[in-house]
């Protein structure tokens, strides 16, 4: 939320701002005891941001198999049915075909 605030060129300014927050709610949760260290670290992913789960069940009685593909957020991206042998190009390809991309 407190990163969202910030454009990138001010991720020192947003790295800050996370960080004072943090030793505030430190010092109120825990009765004004002292914080031994706060770090924050923020990176920029490249929009967007595909990172994708497959879930594999058991093969259909024909050898092929459904994929199911996830996205970060937990949403499905899309089920995709291949045939026995298929590889990863083959998944990227037909998930690609699903979304759009």
């Amino acid at each position: 939320q407190i990163l969202n605030e910030f454009p990138r060129e001010k991720c020192m300014d947003a790295a800050e701002r996370l960080a004072k927050s943090s030793w505030d709610r430190w010092i109120q949760e825990e009765c004004g005891e002292v914080v031994d260290d706060i770090t924050a670290v923020i990176a920029h992913l490249p929009d967007p941001v595909r990172i994708v789960t497959c879930h594999l069940p058991e093969f259909e009685s024909d050898g092929c198999f459904n994929v199911t593909c996830t996205g970060i957020a937990g949403n499905t991206l899309g089920v995709v049915m291949l045939e026995p042998h298929a590889d990863v190009a083959k998944l990227k390809a037909k998930l690609a075909e699903q979304t759009g991309e």
